[in-house]
């Protein structure tokens, strides 16, 4: 993702131009998967909101140690059809969901410039649809 701007998680989970990324009760396996799940209250607490995944006090705790959103203006999304990605860029990847911050400004260039060659959005369904559709046949 090319980042636009950083915003703390709590004036992410207010701001009404967010809202849509709050998960939804719905059939709908993508309604259910947005990111807009914490909220902080006035005495700095955490709450979480209903969604399928992240559940656990520890993923919540995880997840709010560093309290900032990345608000993108371009991403890619290659889900189950990920790409082989150039090995001179392995440093600037991290393993698994996460953010690298420290890192060589010329080959992050470098590998904005590769990443452009595709179309910006989602390219694929994510690599775990099916967990995601059997959680809603569990409720």
């Amino acid at each position: 993702m090319e980042i636009l701007r950083v915003m703390q998680m709590g004036k992410y989970f207010t701001d009404p131009d967010f809202e849509s990324k709050k998960p939804k009760n719905s059939p709908d396996w993508q309604e259910r998967c947005g990111d807009n799940i914490y909220e902080q209250l006035e005495d700095g607490t955490w709450v979480q909101h209903a969604i399928d995944f992240h559940s656990t006090e520890g993923e919540k705790i995880q997840d709010t140690k560093h309290p900032k959103v990345f608000i993108a203006s371009q991403f890619w999304y290659f889900g189950k059809e990920s790409l082989i990605v150039p090995p001179q860029y392995a440093p600037l990847i991290p393993d698994g969901r996460g953010i690298r911050c420290q890192h060589n400004p010329d080959l992050a260039e470098q590998l904005m410039r590769w990443v452009a060659k595709f179309p910006c959005g989602v390219h694929a369904d994510p690599n775990d649809r099916q967990k995601i559709n059997l959680v809603q046949l569990q409720k």
